[in-house]
């Protein structure tokens, strides 16, 4: 059954990671080059948070304004900004288990793990995408 397909087969396995150390210019960057909406928050090959485009803007914005300073922004790193704690995936699990997470928050992105290990991330548009051609298929 399509819903059983597991999440190695759907997800997107070149993440494009932050490092929670990483500086509020440097975040900028890395989603302006890479065209993200979100990222993993990394130590090493560990995820430790999440940040999304929203989260980026919101705190670039705070940055202009004129009771924060340019020295405080230039200090503010991708751990101050992420959300801490990110729900997460195994890779075994199916698209049905990610689907019903989206479902359920108000997220759409999920690191996909191997045990503690980062390997990947499912996205709603991959689900989208991957039921799209499914459908197609048939």
């Amino acid at each position: 059954m399509i819903t059983e397909i597991s999440l190695h087969k759907v997800m997107t396995s070149n993440v494009v990671t932050v490092e929670s150390t990483d500086l509020i210019w440097d975040v900028e960057r890395i989603f302006s080059i890479n065209h993200l909406r979100h990222a993993p928050v990394c130590e090493g090959r560990e995820v430790v948070g999440m940040i999304s485009l929203i989260d980026l803007r919101y705190h670039l914005e705070e940055s202009k304004k004129e009771y924060l300073s340019t020295q405080v922004a230039s200090k503010l790193t991708a751990r101050e900004m992420m959300a801490v704690d990110p729900i997460t995936v195994q890779s075994d699990q199916t698209i049905k288990e990610a689907a019903q997470l989206f479902t359920a928050n108000e997220f759409h992105a999920i690191p996909v793990l191997e045990g503690k290990s980062l390997v990947g991330i499912i996205s709603t548009t991959d689900v989208i995408s991957f039921l799209i051609d499914a459908i197609e298929r048939e």
